[in-house]
């Protein structure tokens, strides 16, 4: 049976890191040759779907790192 239905804007859960009950993914702030850069942002979740998380604050249209969260340094060591 399904209820209801709903469109939102959703990551997949290796773009969303956690710490405590804070979310953030990486935008791509810019991009040398083969380097790239990213900034994080603090997001607001919301449902689960699958391997997708939704993501109910405003995004801006930047590119997203889905993948590689993990071997990022740890935010307090980034320079923004």
């Amino acid at each position: 049976m399904i209820i209801s239905e709903r469109i939102g804007k959703g990551v997949p859960e290796s773009a969303l890191d956690i710490a405590g009950e804070t979310g953030y993914i990486y935008l791509l702030a810019k991009k040398y040759g083969m380097d790239y850069y990213f900034e994080p942002f603090q997001v607001t979740t919301g449902m689960h779907s699958g391997n997708f998380v939704e993501i109910t604050n405003n995004l801006s249209h930047r590119e997203i790192l889905e993948e590689g969260v993990y071997s990022l340094p740890e935010r307090e060591n980034y320079p923004y």
